[in-house]
């Protein structure tokens, strides 16, 4: 008979599988039931990713409480496989794109420089948000495929903008900051934008299949392309000449800072010789 519990509807125990007994097997089992599966049908009234994970943790709650509180007892079903990994995709997104950018920042600073790292760094992490903002938009959810675009997205992102912060690097250093960033813009701009046409030309017939799958896939490259070029020929001239002079003034503090220390130490000194 149908039992509701909790508004859900279960068939209980239509049939056991893989009894492993202590002694015996089956229905003869003697001395208990060492490991075993049964099959159990539940009746949802809806079935998002989101249900199905309440319902997993509230069925293996439940079995909690009948007294099977070990790892070894639970419910499956293969939509709770969809639910569990929806409910900690986004945190794991997170935790992986902090990962990476952390990774560039530090990769940058070691190959480009210090105040470009920087600014590689915020460029990246803007374009991301950028393009988590517009797959909100455009109702791409975070699944496991646009997981994997995201963190692929981060090599293009750095693509854009690395060219510019090395052009930026190696202008003529007779050139004050905003100068060699003009310089950068010149002679890197052309080719960020050949290789964002590029991607694009390469990406632009999946806008037009019919699996929402490759739909996906040319709306996240497509914003990527484009907040990529756009933080990378607007926004990365202007950090650059800004991270530069605060780098600038940050080392002409601490060294004046440095000297007044040792200037003052020096006078005390001459204050207790004379005191002597």
């Amino acid at each position: 008979s149908v039992v509701e519990i909790n508004g859900t509807q279960y068939n209980p125990v239509l049939y056991w599988d893989d009894v492993v007994c202590t002694n015996g097997h089956g229905n003869t089992c003697k001395g208990g039931i060492v490991r075993s599966k049964f099959l159990s049908l539940v009746a949802f009234e809806k079935l998002t990713t989101k249900f199905s994970h309440e319902r997993d943790l509230g069925l293996n709650e439940n079995l909690n409480k009948l007294g099977f509180d070990d790892d070894a007892s639970f419910w499956y079903a293969s939509s709770f496989s969809f639910g569990d990994s929806d409910a900690v995709i986004a945190s794991y997104l997170v935790k992986n794109l902090l990962i990476l950018v952390a990774a560039v920042s530090v990769v940058s600073w070691v190959f480009v420089g210090f105040e470009e790292a920087i600014s590689i760094a915020i460029c990246v992490s803007s374009i991301l948000l950028s393009v988590v903002g517009i797959m909100k938009l455009w109702g791409v959810n975070i699944s496991f495929i646009s997981f994997s675009l995201l963190v692929m997205a981060v090599g293009l992102c750095v693509d854009y903008n690395a060219h510019v912060a090395h052009a930026f690097r190696h202008a003529d250093k007779s050139l004050t900051a905003y100068e060699r960033s003009e310089r950068a813009l010149c002679s890197m701009g052309l080719p960020v934008l050949k290789g964002g046409a590029t991607t694009l030309a390469g990406t632009i017939f999946l806008a037009f299949s019919s699996s929402n799958v490759f739909r996906s896939v040319f709306k996240i490259m497509f914003a990527t392309v484009v907040f990529g070029c756009l933080y990378g020929l607007v926004a990365m001239p202007v950090i650059l000449p800004v991270a530069r002079k605060l780098r600038e003034a940050t080392t002409s503090y601490l060294n004046n800072s440095s000297k007044r220390s040792e200037s003052k130490d020096t006078h005390n000194s001459d204050i207790a010789v004379e005191h002597d």
